[in-house]
């Protein structure tokens, strides 16, 4: 019941939905999407359950409804039947976090000291107390921004860089 409603493909199972008012609208709108979703398919073979995420933004003159609600959509992208609205902190929030991807995929390019610190930790056999070996942990500090090992891996490998992470963890444990 959103007059003037359109629903768009944006990506291979990414779509969108705009429907002109305000969020409330365009929440209940989606509202009424997710639970005409929530019964079970049946195809040929088997039954689908089709669990959807859903970011919502209003359609403002300030701003990119389309990119405001993909922000939301990322907060909720793996929550299945979740929604979430678009808030202005949610952008500042993006863009932060685009900055630091910006920044260690061009420190992974260019210069691997500029902010990536590879630690060494002691690998310890428990039943003997023994070293057995050593593990690098590549870690970013960059004075503003501090990612653990396992946040700076999972920004390499969506950034199409694990690869170059590798040379630069290889490489410091041949020189340690």
């Amino acid at each position: 019941r959103c007059p003037g409603v359109v629903i768009a493909r944006t990506g291979d199972i990414t779509f969108a939905v705009l429907c002109p008012g305000d969020a409330a609208e365009a929440t209940a709108m989606t509202r009424r999407v997710m639970i005409a979703a929530e019964p079970p398919i049946r195809t040929a073979t088997r039954w689908l359950h089709l669990p959807l995420a859903a970011g919502i933004a209003a359609v403002t003159p300030v701003g990119d409804p389309l990119h405001q609600a993909s922000i939301a959509l990322s907060s909720v992208a793996t929550t299945p039947s979740a929604m979430v609205v678009f808030a202005p902190r949610m952008l500042v929030e993006h863009d932060a976090a685009m900055a630091v991807r910006e920044a260690v995929t061009h420190a992974l390019r260019t210069d691997p000291a500029s902010g990536i610190r590879v630690l060494f930790e002691p690998v310890v056999d428990i039943a003997t107390g023994g070293l057995v070996g050593v593990a690098a942990r590549a870690h970013w500090h960059d004075g503003h921004t501090t990612l653990s090992a396992g946040q700076l891996t999972a920004l390499a490998r969506d950034a199409g860089m694990a690869a170059r992470l590798d040379d630069v963890l290889l490489n410091a444990a041949i020189d340690h």
